[in-house]
Order: structure tokens, then C-alpha cells, then sequence
């Protein structure tokens, strides 16, 4: 029996690729069911066959657009990688306007979940803990979104979105002290004219060159709470052992500022190694860490 004579039912109308490619066309500021169903050409009962409700089709757009782009290669050092991934995110969502705002209310794709563990697995890689790889990449992305939001908002790339970009700079520098403050002259106070300023700066600046200053911060933040400790010449090591050349192996968990400064004494009096204990109880990493001597325990 030919396989076309077998088939029973009517065959389906629409595929999810053409569902999420009608939702990009009509773009998330614009998205609703019925402006959907007039692009694809089908009925209400059809739709809904495929997608409950808005919060679907949105998944579904955001799923389909981010696999058309290309992740950056998750290779070289793990600031390097964020610091990438965080940009291609932000180009990502600028590509699509409203896309941060729906990420903003919680629509996760399923690509986005699997990004995201690509990642993590990268920094674990990299010697990070699997709760700190985690935390790092959700409070970057966290500002990525939040910050290509406020642009959606601020810039009116959406209905409702604000009063716009112009009325924010309006409100700078208006003599409108709190309470508290009215018995004070807050025009001469040059600190506040130099706060103006710098606000003025701020949102006439393009959106990009602010969000680069926030990734960079919160690089810094990660390397001095969350990354692993590593020498200054090992940053490339996949893991967080600390190996200085000819002074053996040392057991790395979060040392404190003297188990790193006394390492690294070590590592430059290599003709002299020695066995290293932790002077102090109160180290927040664990167990004493030492390296194997080749002269003879101290």
C-alpha cells in the first residue's frame, strides 16, 4: 500500500518553524494571536493547536531566532568567553527589538537553557565550581537583559514602552530638591552639577559603549568572588590547580591572601622548594595545601 493511501487525517497546515518564523515577522512589539493567525492564514482552533497561548508563541519566536545565530566559540579565558557571550547576547537581542523585553518577564527558550549549560560547562572547565559558574553567568546575563530592555523602553522600541529618551534628559538638572532638602542651595553644590553631568553623559552616550563599562565591572566582581585562583602566568590552565614550574603541585579550594602571596613566593624561589602549611586555622580554604619538595620536607 503506498504510504500517502495510509495516512489518515488530515495532514497538519502548519509547521513550528512557520508558526515562529510569522512570529518574527510580526515582531514581538506587534505579537498577538490574531496578527499571527493572519500571516499564516489559518483558523483560531489551528493555532492553538500548536501554541496554548501568547507566552508560546513568544518561546517559540525567541527559540527560532536565536538558533539562526551563531554562538562564539567558547574557547581562551574564561573572561574572555563571558565577556563575548554577553555582547553576542545584547547584538542578539538588539537584532530582534522587544526580544529582551519578553526575555525580562521570564519566556525562556529551550536554545537559551541549552546555551546557558554550554557555558557553565566551560567555566567548570576552567576551574570555576559548578554553583559559582552558574551564579556568574546569571548575574551577567541578568544585566544584559535588564540592560537591553531599559533601551527597548527608554528608546520607545515598543508600545508603552516610556515617555522616551528625550523626557529623561528633561528631568536632569530640574530644581525639584526632596522634603529634606528644601532649606538647602543645591545649585551651588558643585558635586551635584558634576552628578548632573555624568548623567547627561550617560544617556546621550550610545546604549553599547555603557553596557561595555557594566560587563567590564562585573568581570572584575567575578574575578575577586567567584573565579578560581590562579598565578598571574596560568591563566590559560583549565582547572584551578596552581602548578608553579619545578615546585610540584599544590591543592588549590579558595586559599586566602596569604596562602596566595606565600605560593607565590614559592613558585619564585624555585631552587628551593618546600613543604608549605597554612599558618593560620581560621583560612577559609579547607584543608592545609602544600607542594612536594624535592630537597626535603622543612
Amino acid at each position: 500500500m503506498d504510504q500517502t493511501q495510509s495516512r489518515r487525517g488530515r495532514p497538519p497546515r502548519i509547521t513550528h518553524d512557520q508558526i515562529a518564523q510569522a512570529v518574527i515577522d510580526v515582531g514581538f512589539p506587534n505579537l498577538t494571536f490574531a496578527a499571527v493567525r493572519e500571516k499564516l492564514g489559518v483558523g483560531e482552533s489551528t493555532l492553538y493547536r500548536y501554541a496554548p497561548d501568547r507566552d508560546e508563541l513568544v518561546r517559540m519566536g525567541l527559540n527560532y531566532a536565536f538558533s539562526q545565530v551563531e554562538m562564539p566559540p567558547l574557547e581562551g579565558h574564561w573572561r574572555d568567553i563571558l565577556h563575548s557571550q554577553a555582547v553576542h547576547l545584547w547584538r542578539s537581542f538588539e537584532k530582534y527589538p522587544g526580544s529582551a523585553t519578553e526575555a525580562a518577564r521570564g519566556v525562556v527558550p529551550a536554545v537559551a537553557m541549552y546555551f546557558l549549560e554550554e557555558l557553565c560547562a566551560a567555566l567548570i572547565r576552567r576551574g570555576f565550581t559548578p554553583e559559582n559558574a552558574v551564579i556568574a553567568c546569571d548575574t551577567l546575563f541578568d544585566m544584559v537583559i535588564d540592560n537591553r530592555r531599559g533601551v527597548e523602553h527608554i528608546d520607545a522600541l515598543i508600545p508603552d514602552g516610556g515617555p522616551g529618551r528625550e523626557n529623561i534628559l528633561e528631568q536632569v538638572g530640574q530644581d525639584q530638591p526632596a522634603p529634606h532638602q528644601q532649606d538647602q542651595d543645591q545649585d551651588t553644590d558643585p558635586y551635584r552639577e558634576q552628578a548632573q553631568q555624568a548623567i547627561l553623559d550617560v544617556f546621550t552616550r550610545d546604549p553599547y559603549d555603557w553596557l561595555i563599562c557594566k560587563i567590564t565591572i562585573i568581570l572584575d566582581g567575578i574575578a575577586q568572588s567567584l573565579a578560581p585562583q590562579q598565578p598571574p602566568d596560568a591563566s590559560a590552565l583549565p582547572d584551578a590547580s596552581y602548578r608553579p614550574v619545578g615546585a610540584g603541585d599544590y591543592l588549590v579550594s579558595r586559599p586566602c591572601t596569604l596562602c596566595v602571596h606565600v605560593r607565590r613566593l614559592t613558585a619564585q624561589v624555585r631552587r628551593f622548594p618546600r613543604r608549605i602549611r597554612h599558618p593560620s586555622s581560621t583560612c577559609r580554604g579547607g584543608s592545609p595545601s602544600w607542594g612536594t619538595s624535592r630537597r626535603g620536607d622543612a
